[in-house]
């Protein structure tokens, strides 16, 4: 009488045993699916999905590094091995499903300075007096007020250092608009700013000198 060979899912299978550790068929399993990550340039990957311990294999959390590594590389694809594109200093982006790079778009690790050379594109928002009192978002670069209807009060965020932001009274009717800081926070070293037709103010913020 002979043994009949049978298969059994895998997903019928315990993946750890009683003491955490990774069973030996996941072990296997797992084992091979590091060989295909080594095959693409993750070695610090495949050690972890073939397990840091003896027998049964690697712990469970050194297993779930491993899924999020492999999880990583699959998202990035095999040119993940490559390395990043173009030169020193130039930041990366997806360029046709690759890393790309270009000389208009700079970082500079030793000042910490962000360069990008042909301008930037602010993102704008257009308001009018129903919209009145407005607070102002954090993707909001440039409000335009139409005060044509009415006077248009703009509340502005907490500050944050860098934060820059432009709001123009796009009107010709006498109406205002009035920019009130957050809290005790200043603009221009006063409680609110007053805008007329045809006025604006573009003003940064600093955490010691508050909005100018």
């Amino acid at each position: 009488m002979t043994n009949a060979h049978v298969e059994v899912p895998l997903s019928t299978v315990p993946m750890t045993d009683q003491n955490g550790m990774v069973t030996e068929v996941w072990h296997s399993y797992f084992s091979g699916l590091g060989n295909v990550v080594n095959s693409i340039g993750g070695p610090e990957v495949a050690a972890l999905l073939a397990g840091s311990g003896g027998g049964g294999g690697g712990s469970t959390s050194a297993l779930k590094s491993a899924l999020a590594g492999l999880e990583v590389l699959q998202a990035m694809g095999e040119g993940a091995a490559t390395g990043p594109a173009g030169n020193t200093g130039e930041l990366q982006f997806n360029k046709d499903g690759a890393f790309g790079g270009d000389a208009k778009l700079l970082w500079d690790k030793l000042n910490g300075v962000l360069e990008v050379l042909g301008g930037m594109q602010h993102k704008e928002v257009r308001i009018t007096y129903t919209d009145s009192p407005y607070t102002v978002l954090s993707t909001d670069n440039v409000i335009y007020c139409d005060t044509d209807e009415g006077d248009i009060e703009v509340d502005l965020p907490a500050g944050t250092t860098g934060r820059h932001q432009k709001i123009i009274n796009a009107g010709s009717s006498g109406n205002d608009v009035t920019v009130d800081p957050n809290g005790t926070e200043l603009v221009l070293q006063d409680e609110s700013f007053t805008l007329y037709d045809g006025e604006n103010i573009d003003i940064h913020y600093n955490a010691t000198e508050g909005w100018y």
